[in-house]
């Protein structure tokens, strides 16, 4: 009887713990999800101002609650610009802006001659069962936005006492230059900088190729994405004025000792400009020169000023199938070049074994608004004085700490969609961390029941 009794004392204890256990589960796991908004990723999330972009929008509604829906924001940076009904009905606002239902529903469904207006709305009991609302959303960018801006768009309402809010979806609405050549390309413009004929910089807002025809092939100019474009000397640039040209040996000079095989122009001709990414350039020279080695050199004005400053590392190119490919960091004058006299055996020949220039460089300064600094004199004359002159300028983005550059990452996850909730008695984490701490927790729980059971029979 003795023995049955602790029997029965061990159990209860035991079970005591298995409830706790259980109740910090149902509170770390936090609440079904009755009610979730959705918010997709748009179509084009880099448009130019006038294009129209569209998404898809869900509200997904458990069977086992009843929720009123009296309407629906669309935020842009946390701006209401468009409420609507559920049924996509605009309220107010809305300009540009236009909002469709596509699940076969409507308001007029609900049941038992109810709607939504009078307290039953969707959900359990007097409307839609296990109801996904879902919506097409499109915009007019020249309408609803200001062009040269980034938006994060938002899905939001209240139920009750209660604010849901979706993930955000991500826009941003390139400027449209004034030019035929920038037809398709949008540009991200700096502060309250407006006018692109005389600004500071611009942010290339799609990655961008251009191609210009050349004898028997095509070169190409490979833009990034976020890559930004400034004046060399720090002025202000007028972006309507950039072009790119194929460009002929007789227009070019100051070269001498070079046979120039390939050239193009890109940028602002006469005018230095600089990149925060390197940029790509794939030049056909024709394809009796592959296998060759040449030389690329680059110039403001096309004339003078030769020099492999602004050409990333090693400023060379080694042509395959008739393509030199090579990247920059500067504009707008660039040449692929072999040696004077070269023929077919030795035109991929370094002209630095001839007269190498040696230069002698300090360090790279600290990390100042997204670039470092350094000084490179030349320590022996050289047959190319400057034109291969290492680089003095390079792009960052970095925290400065006064003596290292701290590279910046940022990370951002999925947020095409974010799940808002309500629904019993508690509210949980709802979140990874609600797990982790979930699994501690019941394993404690589970080690202290076992040390208990270990006591309890030992002194047995």
């Amino acid at each position: 009887m003795l023995n049955m009794r602790k029997n029965h004392k061990r159990t209860g204890i035991v079970s005591s713990l298995i409830t706790v256990a259980i109740l910090g589960m149902l509170f770390l796991a936090g609440p079904a999800q009755a009610f979730v908004m959705s918010l997709e990723n748009f179509d084009n999330e880099n448009p130019i101002a006038g294009e129209i972009v569209s998404t898809t929008a869900s509200l997904d509604i458990e069977s086992s609650e009843r929720i009123h829906i009296a309407y629906i924001n669309l935020t842009m940076n946390g701006e209401t610009r468009c409420a609507f009904d559920v049924d996509g009905t605009a309220l107010s606002g809305c300009t540009g802006i236009t909002i469709v239902r596509t699940d076969s529903g409507n308001s007029q469904d609900l049941g038992y001659g109810y709607t939504y207006g009078y307290g039953y709305g969707y959900g359990y009991g007097y409307g839609y069962s296990d109801s996904e609302l879902t919506y097409n959303i499109s915009i007019n960018t020249s309408e609803a936005m200001f062009p040269g801006e980034e938006y994060a768009i938002q899905l939001s309402t209240d139920l009750g006492d209660r604010h849901y809010v979706s993930g955000e979806s991500i826009l941003s609405v390139g400027a449209a230059a004034d030019s035929e050549f920038l037809e398709d390309v949008g540009f991200l413009l700096p502060g309250n900088e407006t006018d692109m004929q005389n600004i500071s910089n611009v942010t290339v807002n799609n990655d961008w190729t251009i191609d210009v025809s050349v004898e028997n092939g095509t070169i190409e100019v490979i833009i990034d994405e976020g890559t930004v474009i400034t004046r060399t000397n720090g002025d202000n640039l007028n972006v309507s004025a950039m072009t790119s040209n194929n460009v002929s040996e007789d227009d070019l000079s100051g070269l001498s000792g070079f046979n120039i095989e390939g050239a193009v122009q890109f940028g602002i001709p006469n005018l230095g400009l600089t990149f925060s990414k390197p940029i790509t350039i794939k030049m056909y020279v024709g394809t009796d020169l592959n296998g060759e080695t040449l030389n690329v050199f680059r110039s403001s004005t096309g004339t003078s000023g030769w020099t492999a400053v602004g050409i990333v590392a090693p400023r060379t190119c080694l042509v395959a199938a008739g393509i030199c490919e090579f990247r920059a960091t500067q504009a707008s004058y660039y040449a692929s070049t072999s040696p004077a006299g070269s023929t077919s055996s030795n035109r991929g020949s370094s002209h630095s074994n001839t007269c190498p220039p040696q230069y002698e460089c300090t360090a790279w300064s600290s990390c100042m608004n997204g670039v470092q600094v350094r000084t490179c004199e030349e320590s022996t004359e050289s047959c190319y004085i400057n034109m291969f002159k290492p680089e003095e300028t390079q792009s960052c983005n970095a925290i400065d700490d006064g003596n290292n550059a701290i590279e910046l990452t940022n990370n951002s996850g999925n947020n095409s969609i974010f799940n808002s909730f309500i629904t019993g008695n508690v509210i949980g984490l709802g979140s990874g961390a609600g797990l982790y701490v979930l699994i501690l927790v019941l394993l404690v729980l589970l080690a202290l029941a076992f040390v208990i059971y270990k006591k309890k029979k030992a002194s047995n």
